[in-house]
């Protein structure tokens, strides 16, 4: 068929080693610990491509249903399970378009947790210096102690140098503070996610760091948001966000018939049902 003929075209033009699921989980496995498999948009799409043409069990039809499943798991629940997950419409199939979606997302979402985590990383090792300094202090008074120095009178002393430093340096460590607590014991966001801020624009969190967020709007202006502001502000998660309600106003001519608009509404929930996909309701 024209199918299956630009599938072998599709093969031999792009040299594609692996034409069997089976090759492709053996290529997985025998990887090197540190290597990944996707790391494009591209090789996620190819590799959306090669599931779905292994999978598919009848070349004549153009889904995949639950049964072709069967030869790749041990017990029907599994076969549920992985296949709730592709088919994202809830209608019974999962087409190539299915496939693609659905691969698509699990690479963004792996790719916004490794992102995640080395922000994460880089703000430990900054929290750790921070902490390091403290300790050093900490381990100085013991030793001077240690030492029989008199730690009263020392302090008398250094105690001007001090109250200046934390008429200097106050605010920042209260800052500090904040911004630790905001981001690891509330943690909002993670990068990739889509905030509403509390006034009313939407970005994107690019980079997290200790003191500022680095976060993209929708027209591509990059915005540095204090975190500590962030801490005490209202801040909508809309990525993590369930189903919502969103509304849109239509004008109308005041003369229109109510036939007219009585069509309307019934052609725009027609359109929602037969979209379970992009709205529930």
């Amino acid at each position: 068929s024209s199918s299956l003929y630009w599938l072998e075209q599709h093969i031999r033009q792009n040299k594609l080693r692996y034409g069997t699921l089976t090759y492709q989980l053996d290529a997985v496995a025998e990887q090197s610990e540190g290597g990944n498999v996707v790391t494009s948009s591209k090789e996620a799409k190819r590799l959306a491509f090669y599931l779905y043409w292994n999978v598919l069990g009848n070349k004549h039809r153009q889904y995949i249903v639950a049964r072709d499943m069967e030869g790749f798991f041990e017990t029907p629940e599994q076969v549920r399970k992985c296949f709730k997950i592709f088919d994202a419409d809830n209608d019974g199939r999962i087409t190539l378009a299915n496939m693609v979606d659905t691969v698509m997302a699990i690479y963004k979402e792996r790719k916004k947790l490794a992102l995640t985590l080395k922000d994460t990383k880089s703000v430990v090792s900054k929290l750790e210096l921070v902490a390091g300094v403290v300790f050093h202090v900490i381990f100085l008074v013991i030793y001077l102690w240690i030492f029989q120095v008199n730690i009263r009178d020392l302090w008398v002393s250094i105690s001007t140098i001090a109250l200046a430093f934390v008429f200097v340096f106050g605010n920042s460590v209260r800052s500090l503070y904040e911004a630790v607590l905001y981001l690891f014991v509330v943690h909002a966001f993670d990068v990739g996610d889509w905030l509403q801020l509390s006034n009313g624009d939407v970005v994107k969190v690019e980079e997290i760091a200790l003191m500022t967020i680095t976060a993209v709007r929708g027209d591509g202006r990059r915005l540095y948001i204090p975190t500590n502001k962030l801490a005490t502000e209202t801040t909508i998660n809309m990525s993590r966000s369930d189903n919502f309600w969103d509304s849109v106003t239509l004008l109308v001519d005041i003369g229109t018939p109510p036939s007219v608009l009585e069509r309307l509404e019934v052609s725009v929930k027609r359109f929602i049902s037969d979209q379970p996909r992009e709205f529930t309701g």
